[in-house]
């Protein structure tokens, strides 16, 4: 089986160092079927491996849902866009290389609309300073960009989008540090346990300590200092354990009046103090508090999960803690945030009932947060659960009759099936197991053909590519030759087939840049599917974070899905087309030593391509065609 990679100049210069470097690979499958009998459905898939599963009752609106969808992706042709990079840190007159990647949104193959792409670089204030237009041939294309030697330095951005993707406004962005480096001679993490401390908290942060070999820094004293609002000073001593890691705690003072505060931590290392701060997560009383009942609605006698979000001034998530009070004031439930802000809290609202929040942690005050109206009809979409094989939801209403429940993924739908709804709660099984990993969208319709409740669900988290990468030795020196044996395995073990994108970076530079914007998977699958930016959006795919999965689930509980409704769907809604797809070419026109037009010529681009034929005016063009490796 043969892979295909793709190396960046800069990388095959690069590679042969003795200081440690990190190896970033990014895979996506081959597009079309595989030649081989083993085919990872991790990423991309071949729909006519999953047909819907159950249908039952009304087949007719099923139908009706599948051909208007078919339609509305086919006038929309939605798309991805990825760019992967060596790192997101450089130095003026340093190049960014780079690989971009387009696919179709639903099935993530290689795009069928447009072949060619545009890349801006652009400055701190926003403005363009380099264009580039990009052949994306079997939804793959490259470039580069210089940083000249007088570029200052500070927070650029790369930004990439197809002429098709400007219908929609989508486009892929990436934020670049451009400034000088001075690397330091350890590698030193600090994270707050918490996203948001108020005055007399205790705030709790993580350090770990490496050095350049990612040895940990055993045994080492470390002295720290909080600064708080600019002038008010705690400091303290601490020390690593035999990981290298230290908790530092310090108690907030009990009157704040701004959210100024920085950690300062340092420790010696071979006669030289290395040093790192992060700022206070304060929180005064300043928070947005936003919350989204399971389904969509708050329904009168249904028991409902509701699912919250916290932000601070700054539009950050903030860790909270709160009760959840009736019209009357009487708490009837207590909730605490799980991750970055996010949590939930069960009710069965009375019909008539108003409920509120009051929030305790991290500023205890008499501010309330009202829920939305309880709803005195309707219908409750719940996740009960989900295993390795599927998603189990149930389902009720305040009134009996006749729902659809439909289940899509890559934008297909892939489950339909009629419930009878009354007094009774009905469980229904989805099949999830032969699903590419990603979004799963499940929309409640009612009798009438109306959507009433929704729920995304991410399904096969942990069926991610398997990548090994071993070099042939330990240790080389400048300009030795370095080979690499890379073995790619879904899930299961078998091999996969892919298009590979490698690239090398020094581990200090990834280490001090400290980027956390999303990766190959984090965009593609979740970011680039659901409404509003993410925070940290590579930790809902880490196999190390065991809250990962249930946070995952807390995110698409409070933000929804971006590319369509299903009220467009069903209305025929037309698309508006403003900007077409471009597909790449090469034309001219051929004219004789006379200057008059060469009709009816045979050209070639050589000699052993193809021949195309001039016209009247002696003109030409060839498109460049995908071709399958």
């Amino acid at each position: 089986m043969q892979n295909r990679f793709c190396l960046h100049p800069e990388t095959q210069n690069f590679l042969p160092m003795l200081y440690p470097i990190t190896i970033w690979l990014w895979a996506l499958l081959l597009a079309g079927p595989s030649t081989t009998p083993h085919r990872s459905a991790a990423i991309a898939a071949d729909w006519s491996e999953y047909p819907v599963p159950l249908i039952r009752g009304d087949t007719g609106f099923y139908h009706e849902l599948r051909s208007k969808l078919q339609q509305r992706l086919s006038a929309a042709s939605p798309e991805k866009l990825y760019l992967t990079f060596d790192r997101t840190l450089f130095q003026p007159g340093e190049t960014l290389w780079f690989n971009a990647w387009l696919r179709n949104a639903g099935d993530l193959m290689p795009a069928v609309n447009s072949q060619i792409l545009y890349v801006e670089l652009l400055d701190p204030r926003g403005s363009v300073l380099q264009k580039k237009a990009i052949i994306a041939r079997d939804g793959a294309g490259a470039g580069e960009f210089d940083f000249p030697e007088s570029l200052p330095g500070g927070l650029y951005k790369i930004k990439a989008y197809t002429g098709w993707m400007r219908n929609t406004g989508e486009a892929f962005e990436r934020t670049i540090t451009l400034q000088k480096v001075v690397l330091p001679n350890l590698n030193l993490k600090l994270q707050f346990e918490r996203k948001a401390f108020g005055p007399g908290d205790v705030a709790i942060a993580r350090f770990d300590a490496m050095d350049l070999e990612n040895k940990p820094l055993a045994d080492r004293k470390l002295r720290f200092e909080a600064q708080i609002q600019g002038a008010e000073n705690i400091r303290g001593e601490a020390a690593t354990d035999l990981n290298g890691r230290a908790y530092i705690r310090f108690q907030l003072p009990r009157e704040l009046a701004s959210t100024d505060g920085l950690l300062n931590i340092q420790l010696e290392h071979q006669g030289r103090q290395e040093a790192i701060s992060r700022a206070i997560p304060i929180v005064l009383n300043k928070i947005d508090l936003q919350f989204f009942p399971e389904g969509g609605d708050l329904v009168g006698g249904l028991p409902s999960r509701v699912a919250f979000k916290a932000l601070n001034e700054f539009g950050k998530p903030a860790d909270v803690e709160g009760e959840l009070l009736d019209e009357n004031g009487s708490r009837i439930a207590t909730f605490s945030s799980f991750h970055d802000g996010m949590g939930i809290f069960d009710v069965i609202p009375r019909a008539e009932g108003r409920y509120a929040v009051r929030l305790t942690k991290p500023v205890a005050s008499g501010k309330t947060y009202a829920l939305p109206m309880v709803q005195a009809k309707g219908y409750r979409l719940h996740l009960a659960r989900q295993d390795a094989s599927a998603a189990y939801a149930e389902v009720s209403a305040t009134h009996p009759g006749q729902a659809f429940l439909t289940a899509t993924s890559g934008d297909k739908i892939f489950f339909f099936k009629e419930i009878t709804v009354g007094n009774t709660t009905q469980s229904v099984k989805i099949p999830t197991e032969n699903l590419p990993a990603g979004i799963v969208r499940l929309t409640l319709f009612d009798h009438d053909r109306f959507e009433q409740a929704e729920r995304l669900v991410f399904v096969n988290r942990d069926r991610g590519l398997n990548i090994d990468i071993r070099p042939d030795r330990d240790q080389y020196l400048p300009r030795d030759k370095v080979r690499l044996d890379i073995r790619v395995r879904d899930h299961a073990g078998n091999p996969v087939e892919g298009a590979f994108s490698l690239a090398v970076a020094d581990d200090k530079l990834l280490t001090f840049s400290d980027d956390k914007q999303g990766h190959l998977l984090a965009a593609l699958l979740l970011e680039q599917d659901v409404k509003g930016p993410i925070e940290e959006p590579n930790f809902y795919f880490d196999r190390n974070e065991p809250d990962a999965q249930q946070a995952l689930d807390y995110l698409l509980m409070t933000q929804g899905w971006r590319r369509f409704t299903w009220r467009e769907v069903l209305n025929n809604q037309p698309f508006a087309v403003s900007y077409p797809a471009e597909k790449a070419g090469i034309s001219g026109k051929l004219l004789r030593a006379n200057g008059k037009p060469w009709k009816n010529a045979a050209v070639k681009l050589h000699p052993d391509g193809p021949v195309e034929m001039t016209d009247t005016e002696g003109r030409f063009a060839f498109k460049i065609h995908a071709h399958r490796v």
